[in-house]
């Protein structure tokens, strides 16, 4: 198993970064191109791709069941009722003696 020698990783960082910033307009030039690549690629495969597919056209029905719709009716009532009834409830000021 190799070990990692931190003291020269540190060297060759500190170096190449001394060389990075040497050529400051070079590498702003290569990091630009690779990121204009990648969003290209990006642009492509959830831009380009999806706008140019055709759509399935789904013909099944959709059917409801009524047992669980009137069930969800009366529970929205109940709450709608329950809301409406706090509107007119007047509470204390707690901060007025």
């Amino acid at each position: 198993m190799h070990k990692i020698d931190l003291r020269k990783t540190k060297k060759i960082l500190i170096k190449l970064s001394f060389k990075v910033a040497q050529r400051t307009f070079i590498s702003f030039l290569v990091l630009f191109f690779i990121f204009l690549f990648i969003s290209g690629v990006i642009f492509y495969k959830y831009g380009y791709l999806i706008a140019n597919q055709e759509v399935e056209i789904y013909t099944k029905q959709i059917q409801i069941n009524d047992k669980m719709y009137n069930q969800f009716l009366e529970y929205y009532i109940q709450r709608k009722n329950t809301f409406n009834l706090t509107e007119v409830k007047e509470y204390s000021n707690p901060f007025k003696p």
